[in-house]
């Protein structure tokens, strides 16, 4: 009697040994996946924003300032709040159009590229003596363009 008593004893400790390592074994792998999602800096309505989107359209902002500034660039990147803020400034206006194309779906807006040319082509602004003069296009273009490349 005394024996199965040890017996089952074991049993049980080996018991409750294995379902400790199964547990860590299982917590330690839904941590490696939660790792491995960790590219994903925000998720709206199922669209997920990477990591790596945020890098490269800092980047390309990057270049742009670069050819604004020239020489005063060099001062500008090494402040580490600047980087931080136009990071943040990135991904406020990813999560931005995110939600406005999501709404535009919702209200079922749309406007087809002959219907913005056809603006275009008929506003007053662009036209000299009633007809579209390229040259007021462009330089409206170029007002708005300095408008918002400003810091």
């Amino acid at each position: 009697m005394n024996y199965l008593k040890i017996c089952s004893k074991k049993n049980i400790i080996k018991l409750i040994l294995f379902i400790i390592i199964i547990a860590i074994i299982i917590d330690n792998t839904i941590i490696l996946f939660k790792h491995m999602n960790k590219n994903t800096i925000a998720k709206i309505n199922n669209i997920k924003i990477k990591k790596n989107t945020i890098i490269e359209l800092y980047k390309i902002q990057k270049i742009e300032r670069k050819k604004i500034f020239g020489e005063q660039f060099k001062n500008i990147i090494n402040n580490k709040n600047y980087i931080k803020q136009n990071k943040k400034k990135i991904l406020s206006k990813i999560i931005h159009e995110i939600i406005l194309n999501n709404y535009l779906k919702k209200i079922n807006f749309s406007i087809n590229k002959n219907k913005i040319q056809e603006n275009i082509l008929n506003n007053i602004n662009f036209s000299k003596n009633k007809i579209f003069n390229y040259e007021n296009y462009l330089n409206f273009l170029k007002k708005k363009k300095n408008k918002y490349t400003r810091i």
